[in-house]
């Protein structure tokens, strides 16, 4: 009976498991730091270092794959310049790409990911000017080029300056969120809202939660 203990055990911090889910607690205190760009950046980093160590241990872990897109996407809207909020916004579309069309079990965060590809879609569509056909062709091209590429552990710091606009050796603190809380009000993440009741990551167009049935708190 030893395999069913490891089983119920709580999945330890340096597993994929337990990166993913220090990830997502990192991703709920968002809210806290909206308005901060330094901070959010700084935070969003963060995010995206622990999916890649958490790939890095068990690729095929979809949600860490949606989570990591889904930062990479908002890193986007904070970039220090044009260049990196293109290569993030290419990071992310392809990312979301690869992770729709790959045999990849994904627990929680199917919804959300579906969404980040329609908005990752239209994104490049509106910016760029393209049909749909053309966005897609794109899109499965980013895949192609930068997918396996972001996830990679030898490349997580030049990720993380992409998303601080510091050097490659730059990594900087994790933003105090206990400060953050006493500042700001709660606001939700740009893509997705989390449940006050169950704490389930859901797509920004359901009004209520998937898990629970709870009403979508109001912005």
């Amino acid at each position: 009976m030893r395999w069913l203990g490891k089983l119920l055990s709580p999945a330890s911090g340096d597993s994929s498991a337990g990166l993913f889910n220090q990830a997502t607690q990192h991703y709920r205190e968002l809210r806290y730091i909206v308005g901060q760009p330094e901070q959010m950046r700084l935070r969003l980093a963060t995010i995206a270092s622990l999916c890649i160590r958490s790939l890095d241990k068990r690729w095929s872990n979809g949600d860490a794959y949606v989570l990591l897109a889904n930062a990479l996407s908002i890193a986007a809207r904070y970039a220090p310049d044009s260049s990196a909020r293109k290569s993030l916004q290419e990071r992310a579309a392809g990312l979301v790409w690869y992770w729709s069309h790959s045999p990849i079990w994904t627990w929680n965060n199917s919804d959300i990911g579906r969404e980040l590809l329609r908005m990752s879609r239209d994104e490049l569509r509106r910016e760029r000017e393209l049909t749909p056909e053309q966005a897609d062709k794109l899109m499965a091209e980013l895949a192609s080029a930068l997918a396996r590429e972001t996830i990679k552990l030898a490349n997580e710091p030049i990720i993380r300056a992409e998303i601080t606009g510091s050097t490659v050796t730059d990594s900087g603190p994790v933003p105090d969120s206990s400060t953050a809380r006493q500042r700001h009000r709660a606001r939700p993440p740009a893509v997705g809202w989390i449940c006050p009741a169950c704490d389930r990551l859901n797509s920004p167009t359901r009004p209520v939660c998937k898990t629970c049935r709870s009403e979508r708190p109001e912005s």
